[in-house]
């Protein structure tokens, strides 16, 4: 693909949207009831990628000058969910992911179906050649072999208004889903999860994405943790036409008879794959305990879907190792890094022991 056909992708591609149910506003319940796992999480720690030296011109920013929804922001909610725990937080991350780790090792993926059209949605780096996203952002659901994407690339840090070119973009070399999307594709049903080999970082021979930008740690086992505190990164349409990295905090649920993580947030199509984060950033804690889970910057689940109706602000996020550890996450990540290792080079990613 020329740069000139890759601008164009980049100008035309959809929003993917995955809509849950009827989405009549009616039929959407508050889960009450306690659920997740019970065992702790198991994970794998992510990395730091190469530092970047922060020139004085390079926080100049001006937001684009885009009509936000009405009543974004701090404590905001949807239609039902006053007094519940789906209140939320979203805002723009910009122009910190373009520098600032761990959310440049987030980015905007690119993907072309069988159907000849472009779509985007958002993935992250878990290891130098690694992505986790949605399934359906590499197969359609359900169909089989007949499925699976035609092309696609992922421009990390991804952002209109600051030079996108910073980091480059890898290709997509190799992807992989989970079984129970591959063969029956339903929402909601913790499966939604997807692994992308990215081929080296476009302008090199040899270097693969993640040595520039880092990446994130995930969790493999024991993923579907009730009341989690996660920060999920999105480039949905509605936030800036999706040209922009933008967050959301929130509570999550994994309740009872509820496969996927529910949670508020104003976000829609573009989300899609987006990783949700258990302490993102860095902290430096002189404390006797630093808490009963100091690990960093840990993906524990991708963004699924929503709901039809826009008054609600809920979605749904396929934790990695679905419902019950159903997911094997390890063997699917280990058998992805097995095809990366031979067919790129063994630094691609390290095996999970």
């Amino acid at each position: 693909m020329s740069d000139l056909d890759r601008e164009t992708v980049t100008a035309v591609a959809q929003p993917v949207e995955q809509l849950r149910g009827a989405a009549q506003t009616q039929q959407m319940q508050v889960p009450s009831a306690t659920g997740g796992d019970t065992a702790a999480p198991r994970v794998q720690p992510g990395a730091s990628g190469t530092a970047d030296r922060i020139r004085s011109g390079d926080l100049n920013f001006t937001a684009p000058e885009v009509e936000l929804p009405p009543q974004m922001g701090t404590q905001n909610f949807g239609a039902l969910s006053l007094n519940t725990y789906l209140h939320y937080n979203d805002y723009l991350k910009v122009p910190y992911p373009v520098r600032f780790e761990p959310w440049r090792a987030a980015g905007k993926f690119f993907f072309e179906l069988p159907d000849g059209g472009w779509y985007s949605c958002t993935a992250a780096m878990i290891a130098p050649s690694i992505l986790v996203t949605a399934g359906h952002c590499v197969h359609e659901g359900g169909n089989g072999s007949e499925g699976w994407l035609t092309d696609g690339f992922f421009v990390p840090a991804y952002s209109q208004s600051v030079a996108n070119s910073r980091y480059g973009y890898c290709d997509v070399e190799h992807v992989r889903t989970t079984e129970g999307w591959f063969n029956i594709g339903e929402l909601d049903e913790g499966y939604d999860v997807a692994l992308v080999v990215c081929g080296y970082r476009s302008g090199t021979t040899n270097r693969f994405m993640g040595n520039r930008v880092g990446w994130f740690g995930f969790c493999y086992e024991n993923c579907r943790q009730d009341w989690w505190f996660l920060t999920q990164i999105g480039y949905p349409g509605n936030y800036y036409n999706g040209q922009e990295m933008t967050i959301s905090q929130h509570v999550s649920r994994a309740a009872e008879g509820w496969p996927d993580f529910f949670y508020g947030t104003g976000m829609r199509g573009g989300s899609s794959g987006g990783p949700h984060v258990a302490n993102i950033g860095e902290i430096s804690d002189s404390s006797a305990d630093p808490g009963q889970y100091p690990h960093r910057n840990v993906i524990f689940a991708v963004t699924s879907w929503g709901y039809g109706d826009q008054t609600l602000k809920v979605q749904g996020a396929s934790p990695l190792s679905g419902m019950d550890n159903e997911n094997n996450f390890r063997r699917m990540y280990n058998q992805t890094c097995v095809w990366a290792r031979q067919n790129l080079r063994r630094r691609a990613c390290e095996r999970i022991d």
